[in-house]
């Protein structure tokens, strides 16, 4: 019977109903745990770094702990947490060095990115919320896809109260209208906040890219911003508009207008050439002066009046509180820093200059790969409180037990709940023995084994059992795969010492993953040999915690993993290399039954000694013999050991 692979949904795709299956581990309760004290107001501000291997699941656990919280209490949660996503190649690049001179973290820009970033998100989540109200209007989804599309042109208080007006929302507000409680003027303080938003990105300068191209285009932007809207359903609304919208040269051709109309009319009741002339310059002049009059809103700038660092920190807080008074706990999430050269110095740097205010009114999420993440370790724990042991409230490793991984992997792959008795537990047979080779070809990687089902399953995300396993038992080419997996698993619950370990420390299991991998991972290399010795072994650490990519970053050497860990990681990688020579010492550790059943017959050994801490491989990973000359050999020393057993038994009888 085929076996089905369910579908794991992206956390903040819509729809994403409350339940859904989802990868779990000890970072991502942490994390949720202190965006969730964010968002409920119980500290001000924090960050937290998140750290792991490229696909490791490290933006899938920020957005999985995010979209817990939106969806806590069947969407009952009031504030509730607004993703702002921020792409750190851009937000940590190069600044020009003109910028580097006046603020070498570039952080004006940086703050000026984040409040775009937080434009935009906010104006998705009061888009979102608008369209999805229980209104009964028949126009009320033209409103919300008029709204969105206002909310691109920058749109005025006053034209967005009118939406809310309409939508009967002035009380309530639309975040959570249903939830609101009645007479506290939610959607007023959802209005100041949007509002606000609005007049600071305004205010905000065009990219110094943008300065290139002239005063012409400084100018346009510059008409852009005096353009305000009149509300939606004006019966004046196209003059209104053409008239705010080029108010420069319509009051003086207006007035000329109106002047002249006075002077033909004069003439025509025969009046004086002179006098008519006069009168048709005092009506130009009088209403020159009454267009002039009429304020121009659009100049006034009562949030920045300058570009200056301070002025930027003191709006950014400004926008801060005003969302989350109406009900927005905004959570900037800096990904991709893996991409950035030199993070280590470009973090510092952001960390001296937004450590302040920024950072201790808003919460920040980095993502970042292991290598820093081990940077930021040994920082503290070769320097004394380190900057980066005061900004970042947590540092997260997204790693998952043995334990989260089957908890996963129970709900991901399923076998036919139809057929007999008989059938099903041969299905129930080859969903085990798929879950074990997802877990060994994987390296317990979560990115890994979505990747490795991709590749099984057809496109309706079925499984053909044949090509898996035959009555429970894996094919031959699967056989060893499932004894490596089935001996790692062993190792890992059976060692108390591991177990004792892992409590202390629980990013030392990633490490123990590496080690115990670290024969797999050479065999596929399909070299003849085994190298096992001590310093190879730890030169292969240390590259596992440097990712490939990483260019010199001067300074101190990143080097997490001690020499006692590495004698300790070294022996378990030695119990593997005793369990691939000697295959029937795994079956009477785990037990006759389970390895029967699912590796079958013996197996032959894999490797053999060729000298101290080196092996040759006699077959490959899947039980192909490499050479017939070394299967050869292989069978002439296993008849001479047969041989002198045989001559010592004859003496002792």
């Amino acid at each position: 019977m085929p076996i089905r692979v369910n579908r794991l949904l992206e956390p903040l795709s819509a729809p994403w109903p409350p339940g859904s299956l989802a990868a779990e581990c000890d970072a991502y309760h942490r994390l949720r745990e202190g965006i969730r004290q964010y968002v409920d107001q119980e500290t001000n501000g924090r960050s937290f770094l998140v750290a792991g291997h490229r696909g490791s699941g490290k933006t899938y656990l920020i957005h999985r702990a995010i979209a817990s919280l939106i969806h806590d209490d069947k969407g009952k949660r009031q504030p509730r947490p607004v993703l702002v996503p921020l792409h750190g190649p851009d937000l940590l690049k190069d600044r020009p060095k003109e910028s580097d001179a006046l603020d070498p973290a570039g952080t004006d820009q940086v703050l000026q990115q984040m409040i775009r970033g937080l434009y935009r998100a906010v104006c998705d989540e009061f888009a979102d919320c608008y369209r999805d109200l229980d209104s009964q209007s028949p126009d009320h989804h033209e409103r919300a896809a008029q709204l969105r599309l206002e909310l691109d042109r920058k749109p005025r208080p006053e034209r967005l109260k009118v939406f809310w007006k309409t939508a009967e929302a002035l009380d309530t507000g639309v975040l959570a209208p249903a939830y609101a409680p009645k007479g506290n003027g939610q959607g007023y303080k959802e209005l100041v906040a949007l509002s606000t938003l609005v007049h600071a990105v305004e205010e905000l300068r065009d990219d110094p890219a943008d300065t290139r191209r002239g005063k012409s285009s400084q100018v346009h932007s510059a008409d852009q911003k005096a353009s305000p809207d009149p509300p939606p359903g004006s019966p004046f609304g196209p003059v209104e508009s053409l008239f705010l919208s080029n108010r420069r040269f319509i009051g003086p051709l207006a007035s000329s207008i109106f002047g002249i109309a006075v002077f033909v009319a004069m003439i025509g009741q025969n009046m004086h050439p002179v006098v008519a002339m006069a009168a048709g310059l005092l009506t130009a002049f009088v209403f020159l002066i009454l267009f002039a009059a009429v304020p121009d809103r659009s100049q006034e700038s009562t949030l920045m009046g300058d570009m200056s660092l301070p002025t930027l920190h003191r709006t950014f807080l400004i926008l801060i509180d005003r969302l989350r008074s109406a009900g927005l706990a905004p959570v900037f999430v800096v990904d991709e820093t893996d991409k950035v050269d030199q993070l280590p110095a470009r973090m510092d740097a952001i960390m001296r200059r937004l450590r302040g205010a920024p950072a201790h009114r808003a919460l920040f999420v980095f993502a970042a790969d292991r290598e820093y993440f081990d940077y930021v370790a040994n920082r503290r724990i070769r320097g004394a409180y380190p900057r980066e042991s005061t900004y970042f409230a947590g540092t997260y490793f997204p790693v998952y037990s043995l334990g989260e991984i089957n908890g996963f992997l129970e709900g991901l792959v399923v076998g036919s709940k139809t057929g007999t008795a008989e059938q099903q537990a041969q299905d129930e047979a080859d969903v085990e023995v798929l879950r074990l080779l997802a877990k060994y070809r994987s390296r317990m990687h979560l990115g890994e084994i979505l990747r490795f089902f991709d590749g099984e399953m057809t496109a309706d995300r079925v499984i053909p059992s044949i090509g898996i396993s035959a009555r429970g038992v894996p094919i031959e080419g699967h056989r060893y795969a499932c004894f490596l997996q089935i001996a790692i698993e062993h190792l890992l619950l059976s060692d108390a010492s591991i177990i004792d370990r892992l409590r202390q420390d629980s990013y030392f299991l990633q490490s123990f993953y590496d080690a115990v991998y670290y024969v797999p991972r050479e065999w596929e290399k399909r070299e003849p040999k085994l190298d096992t010795s001590i310093e190879t072994f730890s030169r292969y650490l240390e590259d596992r915690i440097v990712s490939v990519n990483s260019k010199p970053r001067g300074g101190e050497k990143s080097r997490r993993i001690q020499n006692v860990d590495v004698k300790f990681l070294h022996q378990q990688m030695g119990l593997v290399v005793g369990f691939l020579k000697t295959p029937g010492t795994l079956r009477d550790a785990v037990g006759d039954v389970r390895y029967d059943r699912i590796v079958g017959a013996a197996l032959q050994g894999a490797l053999r000694v060729v000298g101290e801490d080196e092996y040759r491989w006699r077959i490959d990973e899947y039980g192909r013999p490499l050479d017939q000359r070394e299967a050869l050999l292989d069978d002439i020393v296993v008849l001479a050991e047969l041989q002198k057993l045989l001559t010592d038994l004859d003496e002792t009888l």
